[in-house]
C-alpha cells in the first residue's frame, strides 16, 4: 500500500501545536508527528533518489574530488619518504576515477554520488593524517 504524500505546507500545517496556558508544559501527539515523520522520510527518499546531477554538477564534482587528490599529492611530495602518503594517495587516485567514471558511465543519482563524495572525503582526510610534518603557522613578527 503506498503511503500517501503530503507537501511540506501540509506536514507543517498537521503538525499538533496546542494553545498553552502559562505553566502548563507542551503537549503533543508523538503518534501523529511519527507518522507524519515516517511520511516525510519516505517522500524525501523518493526524492533523492529520483534526483539526477546535470552534466554540470557532474563536471564539479569531479573538478572538486580531483581538487582533494592533488592536495594529497601534494602532501606526498612534501614527505616523498612516506610510503604511507603514497599508499593513501594511490587509494584516492582510484576511488576519484571510478567515482567520475562510474557516475559519468552507469548513475548519476544524487545518492550514488553522495557516497562517492564520502568515501572520497573520507580518504582525503586519511591522507591528510598520515603527514608526519605538520604545518607551523606564520610567526608574527
Amino acid at each position: 500500500n503506498p503511503v500517501p504524500t503530503a507537501s511540506w505546507a501540509e506536514i507543517f500545517r498537521a503538525v499538533p501545536l496546542r494553545a498553552m496556558e502559562p505553566g502548563q508544559p507542551y503537549q503533543r501527539d508523538e503518534a501523529l508527528l511519527e507518522e507524519l515523520g515516517y511520511k516525510t522520510g519516505q517522500k524525501v527518499e523518493r526524492e533523492t533518489f529520483m534526483s539526477r546531477l546535470t552534466v554540470h554538477q557532474q563536471r564539479h564534482m569531479c573538478d572538486l574530488w580531483k581538487e582533494l587528490r592533488t592536495r594529497c599529492y601534494d602532501h606526498w611530495m612534501d614527505e616523498v619518504e612516506n610510503d604511507k602518503l603514497m599508499h593513501s594517495h594511490g587509494v584516492l587516485k582510484e576511488v576519484v576515477s571510478r567515482c567520475c567514471r562510474d557516475f559519468r558511465e552507469k548513475s548519476n543519482h544524487v545518492k550514488d554520488v553522495a557516497m562517492c563524495h564520502h568515501e572520497v572525503v573520507m580518504l582525503y582526510r586519511h591522507c591528510k593524517d598520515q603527514r608526519t610534518k605538520t604545518e607551523q603557522p606564520p610567526s608574527p613578527e
